[in-house]
């Protein structure tokens, strides 16, 4: 799983080759695609699990800081970002187009996945519950 991170993010800095230090945009794409995965995950289990439509904004903005830092500490941390690109360079072509062809379905699967779970939480297709409901905040898990 590392290793297709690694070539997402050789795939983005491969459109910033002309700069010396290109982390930013490619740390931002794969720490998007990353939350985009997130939200879809945590707003299925909302609906489904919680029935709770509209989760608050801080269970969006606090994993989405902390996947961004971590990110880019992990490709800045001894030029870790340098190695990679390079192994992306070495690698032959035709692992380079299998690669592709993943990286690009994972892409399309994940904002798809995402488009159909923003549909069906914003519309409540499902009708699990009125429009307005909410769980009591007196509610409480018992466990044996």
């Amino acid at each position: 799983m590392v290793e297709f991170y690694h070539y997402l993010f050789y795939r983005a800095s491969s459109y910033y080759k002309d700069k010396d230090f290109p982390v930013y945009s490619p740390v931002i794409l794969i720490s998007f695609i990353i939350c985009l995965n997130y939200v879809t995950v945590f707003d299925t289990v909302n609906y489904f699990v919680y029935h709770d439509r509209w989760p608050s904004k801080w269970e969006y903005w606090v994993p989405l800081t902390v996947i961004l830092i971590f990110n880019y500490w992990y490709f800045s941390k001894n030029a870790r970002w340098q190695s990679v690109v390079k192994c992306g360079d070495k690698m032959p072509r035709i692992e380079k187009r299998r690669r592709n062809i993943y990286y690009w379905v994972y892409i399309v699967i994940s904002l798809l996945l995402f488009a159909v779970e923003f549909y069906i939480t914003t519309e409540n297709v499902f009708r699990l519950y009125p429009d307005h409901f909410t769980l009591p905040n007196n509610i409480h898990f018992i466990s044996k």
